[in-house]
């Protein structure tokens, strides 16, 4: 079985090995107030992952 949440972990923590930050995933947020916040419809598109990020 495919995770994709699991792949797209990988490959953040990879993109910030490669400019030297380190990323902290975000368990839980509002799905909703964060797609009025990056003005997206919640249908088509839709946020799925949150991470912030700093540099080491």
């Amino acid at each position: 079985m495919w995770y994709p949440m699991i792949e797209e972990r990988k490959l953040v923590r990879l993109a910030c090995e490669v400019i030297g930050a380190w990323p902290c995933t975000i368990a839980a947020y509002d799905q909703e107030a964060m797609d009025r916040l990056l003005p997206i419809d919640g249908e088509e598109e839709l946020t799925i992952y949150l991470a912030s990020f700093r540099k080491v």
